[in-house]
């Protein structure tokens, strides 16, 4: 994402906005995989008396792949391990 940023400023001119995003993932799979990375044995509880949020939120790259051809963006289950592997507890 740093590097789409950085590219951003420098030659993204449109007055529209540009979303850097990629698949949909519910809070539930987030939680899941991030337990699993972290290799937790405990159970996810979660507090169903809140709102599940907007039915949909659609996002796509669509448009940052046709300013910025080269861009590639990294799987979101890699994005994760790399992000978790240089958290320091």
């Amino acid at each position: 994402m740093a590097k789409v940023i950085v590219w951003a400023l420098d030659a993204y001119n449109e007055e529209e906005p540009l979303n850097i995003a990629g698949p949909e993932i519910s809070i539930r799979e987030l939680a899941e995989k991030i337990a699993k990375l972290l290799d937790l044995k405990t159970d996810i509880v979660y507090d169903l008396s809140y709102s599940d949020g907007p039915l949909k939120r659609t996002v796509s790259v669509d448009k940052l792949s046709r300013f910025c051809p080269e861009f590639e963006p990294t799987d979101f289950t890699t994005a994760l391990q790399t992000i978790i592997s240089n958290l320091k507890f």
